[in-house]
């Protein structure tokens, strides 16, 4: 239920680099979620043509639009991807730091064991670097930590992006519409008002609402 991955047309031949980025940190419910995108190297250009940016700067149906070219192979150039997600229990358990840095390794471990030797460079969005004593990748691969807006630097972090915040969306928006009182379907489980408001008319979700993050509402 939690974990996605595709791989499409692998060849020895390209280079690629794995851009990551997170969606739901600051969220009253629902899961984190760390996605991160395999370029080949030197594409950047052509993934801003064809509408890549910071997920936050697109719109609801560019987005779902963007995610679906990516994920459907619509275009020519090779590329993998993997979407990890940690539920609100481990964010209540963890933390969000730790929750979030789960994620970040099983997108890792995932794409470097499968890509690794092909793959010259590692971007974090600002936040998502794992220690420098921790971070232990083969010695052929570059790490670059954002110091702002990875998704307006590198295209890889801005698809990592969006394809988190898609995946993300769709699973509140289905939460949505088992629990209508709560409207997960608008708000996505951040603390709008209507979602304040409601918590504090129905109460938490127990498997759903982080509820280290709901206190003040209760």
């Amino acid at each position: 239920m939690w974990l996605k991955n595709q791989g499409i047309r692998m060849t020895h031949e390209y280079e690629f680099v794995l851009g990551l980025d997170e969606c739901g940190r600051g969220a009253l419910a629902g899961p984190i979620s760390v996605g991160c995108a395999l370029v080949q190297v030197g594409t950047d250009s052509y993934w801003w043509s064809r509408g890549a940016k910071d997920s936050k700067k697109l719109s609801y149906n560019k987005r779902v639009t963007f995610y679906r070219d990516f994920i459907y192979d619509t275009h020519p150039t090779p590329s993998a991807y993997h979407i990890a997600y940690q539920p609100s229990s481990a964010v209540d358990a963890l933390g969000i730091s730790k929750a979030t840095q789960i994620c970040v390794w099983d997108c890792l471990n995932r794409m470097i064991r499968q890509y690794g030797d092909q793959i010259t460079t590692v971007f974090f969005d600002r936040g998502l670097k794992p220690r420098s004593a921790e971070l232990h990748l083969p010695d052929h691969i570059q790490v670059i930590e954002a110091d702002k807006d990875g998704e307006s630097k590198w295209a890889s972090v801005a698809i990592a992006s969006i394809l988190a915040k898609v995946e993300r969306d769709c699973y509140m928006e289905k939460l949505g519409s088992q629990y209508p009182q709560y409207k997960f379907e608008d708000h996505k489980g951040y603390g709008s008002e209507v979602h304040r408001q409601a918590i504090k008319q129905h109460g938490v979700i127990q498997e759903i609402h982080r509820t280290t993050f709901c206190k003040n509402f209760l």
